[in-house]
């Protein structure tokens, strides 16, 4: 069996997904291939423009390119037998988004799979403006997909802002092999805090971390613009604390934290939902946060006892050690759930018409409750 892998070469979460799914192929004995512009590949061709010759000649050489790459990529896909898809939602749920009638009018024996950190059915924030339509992200009412875009799901967690609905179990919990040799919980030269982007809606919450870091007299460092991925990983392997400044729907930098020795450092519970240990998929709420999430209600006396606590006794060995306890998967991911996959694969079970059994968007969402 050979795997295609369709991704970018941008300094995101899509390629270490990527090539942490090769890496855990490879240790069940599976031929993968990563096509770094297989993403730009299978986009929809872009619009074209009449506002002017020159915009008009510029989008119609930009569709000629989008052109060329798709039937260049596909001779290539033929050699596979099935194709993933690495990407976020709702963007690959979009119809504007993906190219999978003429994908699957192409490869008609290839299966069409999605791996992605979190699961479509257990984000209804998601779903909602699949169905109804949401400007900010450029999706417009009756186009976006159900769980009848992918033949299957590859994810890293199954836990959002709602409970997975009955018939939704099409996915493999594999989580995300990030073990590439540049994550590392070394001993550090000072204890340092690691500030996210500034979010403007959320001052208040960073206002309260930067006052309890000063009146504890805490080195920060606060990120801004963009940083390769060999800087920020410098970056993370420096710190001991990270502070997030939203909720995040998964967060990958969370994972990567943790296995460089910081704790996550919450103002609510909430703000990392997918990192719950709770113990079933139907389980209601965000569930219980593992013992390396420190959670202050965004007090910020309470705040600067727990840093406090933490530097008196900061050990960033325990603090992986801790990370693999509660979740090896979202490390090392979880070899047995690929396996279970790969079977799938080989005895049928998954196969290239399997989407038209699962449900749309508007059936997920009432299932749901929406």
């Amino acid at each position: 069996m050979r795997i295609a892998i369709l991704t970018d070469n941008k300094d995101s979460f899509r390629k270490p997904m990527a090539q942490g799914l090769q890496r855990m192929l490879a240790k069940l004995g599976v031929q993968s291939t990563v096509f770094y512009a297989g993403l730009s590949a299978v986009a929809e061709r872009p619009p074209l423009s009449y506002a002017s010759h020159s915009a008009l000649a510029k989008s119609g050489m930009r569709a000629i390119l989008k052109e060329w790459a798709f039937y260049w990529l596909v001779p290539q896909l033929r050699r596979h037998d099935v194709v993933v898809v690495v990407h976020t939602i709702p963007t690959n749920f979009r119809k504007a988004h993906l190219r999978d009638h003429a994908l699957r009018r192409l490869l008609p024996h290839a299966p069409i799979v999605l791996y992605n950190l979190l699961y479509l059915p257990a984000w209804g924030r998601a779903v909602r403006s699949l169905r109804d339509g949401d400007p900010a992200m450029g999706i417009r009412r009756g186009e976006g997909w159900g769980l009848d875009r992918y033949d299957w799901y590859l994810t890293a967690s199954i836990y959002g802002d709602n409970p997975l609905p009955p018939g939704c179990e099409l996915y493999s919990l594999i989580g995300v092999d990030l073990d590439d040799g540049t994550l590392a919980a070394a001993a550090k030269d000072d204890f340092v805090a690691l500030i996210d982007f500034e979010r403007p809606k959320h001052l208040r919450e960073r206002a309260v971390q930067v006052s309890a870091l000063e009146e504890t007299g805490t080195r920060y460092v606060v990120l801004h613009g963009r940083y390769p991925m060999a800087d920020i990983r410098k970056i993370y392997r420096q710190c001991s604390l990270y502070f997030p400044a939203f909720r995040e729907s998964f967060g990958l930098p969370i994972c990567e934290l943790q296995a460089c020795g910081a704790y996550v450092v919450t103002p609510y519970t909430h703000w990392c939902p997918a990192h719950s240990v709770a113990s079933h998929s139907s389980a209601t709420g965000v569930g219980t946060l593992p013992p390396n999430f420190i959670v202050y209600d965004n007090d910020k006396d309470v705040l600067v006892r727990r840093i406090e606590a933490i530097r008196r006794s900061y050990d960033p060995k325990a603090v992986f050690d801790s990370f693999i306890a509660h979740h090896r998967r979202f490390f090392h991911g979880d070899l047995e759930e690929l396996k279970g996959f790969i079977e799938r694969l080989q005895t049928g079970a998954i196969h290239a018409r399997l989407h038209e059994r699962h449900p749309t968007i508007e059936a997920l969402a009432a299932a749901i409750g929406l």
